[in-house]
């Protein structure tokens, strides 16, 4: 859909409006003419189609070649992370470099000749998706809603797998109780079983592979896996469900509570593990900065979620001191929670020594060198157990 010079100027306007501030988080140069590029604020995604002829939102692109172009590998470093600054009908404004609409790249020195970015945010984005305008926007929601009703339902389905997962306790009891009248081979037996209401006969189907004490064992580990899966279910059951009301009718934003009079006046918030290790979590930008260059110690460990806006976390280890796995994993979920990937089930968290990070410009921006960096998956019972934990705020 070719858009006629006053389309583009008013969508390049609206976009302006609504991806201020949105990180590139993928590039994709799939046809000679057009650029995609993947970017994602609060609690979304968007997908923006960059070309001479139109400037628009969409849901889907076109497959990539399998070799990446040399276009494509050089806005993947440039752009990579960095947060689009403004949009005008012909050019999208980065802190590194200018992109023209006709696929064409500018030096740094030109960024200072943005247009005023809006201070809109979370902007609707009604007339840039492309084709069709508010009538595609309302479609798209609504396709966006059944999904997550889908979802829920089959999540739902695990969550009520309580019982069943019971049920494999009791068998595994009443087998471990009865182990002398099983042999190996038996597809069924049948076992007297003793509770409240008196003696009842109860058939447990077998694994004739198995012996009876690895059958016993079988039905324990059926146990707990079904009880783990309960327990992350139900906590996604929860998530869909206020993401359901979120798509349904968005709920306002409560004011914010004034702090009280003897509010912390330190630049970090400090969670407690299990065992009690100490983990501070930056307040913001400038507490961030204070935190990481005039707090930590070098050999102090400092972690950060990687490729989007997010709190600098250190761990305050004493010198030789090892992190152990469990303290990794409980600060990698803090430094998580505290980015703009809150609200995702997975992504990456980089961790280095304080000695390797360096300032970069801007308080709260840094390089760092010497990382580690893996893929994390979310697990709400520990954000919950840190959360509800002792936070001193001194």
């Amino acid at each position: 859909m070719v858009m006629k010079a006053g389309e583009l100027e008013a969508v390049a306007r609206e976009l302006d409006e609504g991806l201020h501030g949105a990180i590139v988080q993928k590039v994709w140069h799939p046809l000679p003419q057009e650029l995609w590029l993947e970017l994602r604020q609060p609690g979304r995604s968007i997908l923006l189609c960059v070309s001479a002829a139109r400037l628009a939102i969409a849901e889907t692109r076109p497959e990539s070649p399998k070799n990446a172009s040399g276009l494509q590998q050089r806005l993947r470093k440039l752009l990579g992370g960095k947060r689009l600054l403004a949009v005008d009908a012909g050019t999208l404004y980065f802190p590194t470099a200018r992109l023209t609409t006709d696929l064409k790249v500018l030096p740094p020195e030109a960024v200072a000749e943005r247009p005023p970015a809006s201070a809109t945010h979370g902007f609707p984005l009604s007339r840039a998706v492309a084709p069709g305008g508010d009538d595609e926007e309302k479609k798209r929601l609504e396709r966006h809603l059944k999904k997550l009703e889908r979802t829920r339902a089959k999540v739902a389905e695990e969550a009520a797998r309580g019982p069943l997962a019971e049920q494999h306790r009791k068998d595994g009891e009443l087998l471990s109780q009865n182990l002398h009248a099983v042999k190996r081979g038996q597809k069924t037996v049948t076992l007297t079983e003793y509770g409240e209401h008196g003696a009842t006969e109860r058939t447990l189907a077998l694994d004739p592979r198995r012996t009876p004490k690895e059958q016993v064992e079988w039905f324990f580990h059926q146990y707990k896996r079904l009880q783990r899966g309960v327990a992350i279910a139900q906590a996604r059951v929860k998530k869909l469900d206020e993401e359901i009301a979120a798509a349904v009718a968005p709920a306002p934003r409560a004011p914010r509570a004034p702090p009280p009079p003897d509010a912390p006046s330190l630049p970090y918030r400090e969670y407690l593990t299990a065992k009690g290790q100490r983990i501070w979590v930056g307040r913001g930008a400038a507490h961030n900065d204070t935190l990481t260059f005039k707090i930590a110690k070098p050999h102090h460990v400092w972690l950060h979620a990687r490729g989007v806006t997010g709190a600098h976390v250190v761990v305050p280890l004493d010198k030789k001191q090892v992190l152990d796995q469990e303290t990794l994993l409980d600060a990698a979920h803090l430094a998580f929670h505290h980015s703009d990937a809150r609200g995702e089930r997975s992504g990456e968290v980089s961790y280095t020594f304080v000695r390797y990070v360096r300032r970069a410009g801007a308080p709260g921006a840094v390089t760092f060198t010497r990382d580690k960096t893996f893929w994390l998956t979310v697990e709400p019972a520990r954000l919950d157990r840190l959360s509800q934990g002792p936070t001193h705020l001194r």
